[in-house]
């Protein structure tokens, strides 16, 4: 089995989760005496969190002889190389969130976690029914997960009669979004809705404080 994932880059701690997960279940499993009699082999290969590196992964793991695929952490390297291992009919699971993922009706994907639309309707429900917020700020990056999750929530929030004050993009691993928050805090929002990955919402967040914005953070489920 092949495992698509970000050992490098922004996002490795996840990737290497994940591979060291993989391979721990295999060595397990393999102990047992294998799957159907058989030793189950694990080969690696690092998207790096980008898409272009998740194409050529894809077709490295099918030139490896691969049956299915475990990746990636992102819907965004996800969906770069699901077509890949669709046309060689190898079987892929993804974390990944963004509905997307699912549109093309690709018999060999397969999602284990709720997609963006689904997460979307919640946040929605919890942002204008239960906090009451007034003035709604959403930012998203340019990833597919975050756009995705991102403009969902601004749909769902608009049909519970939701007030979006803003709407705004950053580059992701930018490290300074200070003048995306400064144009936030002229708006007076009560709450800032961040659709990205972690490391950059931590970051929006302690810059967000730093500024003096008064105002809620919520993140998505990056």
């Amino acid at each position: 089995i092949g495992v698509q994932a970000p050992i490098t880059g922004s996002y490795a701690n996840e990737g290497q989760g994940i591979d060291k997960s993989v391979r721990l279940l295999v060595e397990q499993k393999n102990a047992e005496g294998g799957l159907l009699g058989k030793k189950i082999e694990v080969y690696t290969c690092d998207d790096e969190g980008t898409a272009q590196a998740a194409a050529i992964c894809g077709r490295e793991l099918v030139n490896k002889g691969v049956i299915a695929v475990i990746g990636s952490y992102t819907s965004t390297c996800a969906q770069a190389a699901q077509k890949i291992y669709y046309n060689a009919g190898v079987l892929q699971t993804s974390d990944g969130t963004a509905d997307a993922l699912t549109e093309n009706s690709y018999w060999t994907f397969f999602r284990n976690s709720n997609p963006n639309s689904a997460e979307a309707v919640y946040t929605a429900d919890w942002m204008v029914n239960k906090k009451k917020y007034d003035r709604i700020a959403v930012i998203t990056d340019y990833s597919t997960f975050a756009q995705g999750l991102g403009n969902a929530v601004v749909e769902e929030t608009k049909k519970l009669g939701g007030n979006i004050i803003y709407t705004g993009k950053i580059k992701a691993n930018s490290q300074n979004y200070t003048p995306i928050l400064t144009k936030i805090k002229s708006l007076n929002p009560d709450v800032i809705y961040f659709s990205g990955y972690y490391s950059d919402g931590g970051l929006l967040r302690a810059q967000q404080k730093q500024l003096g914005i008064n105002a809620d953070f919520i993140g998505g489920g990056g």
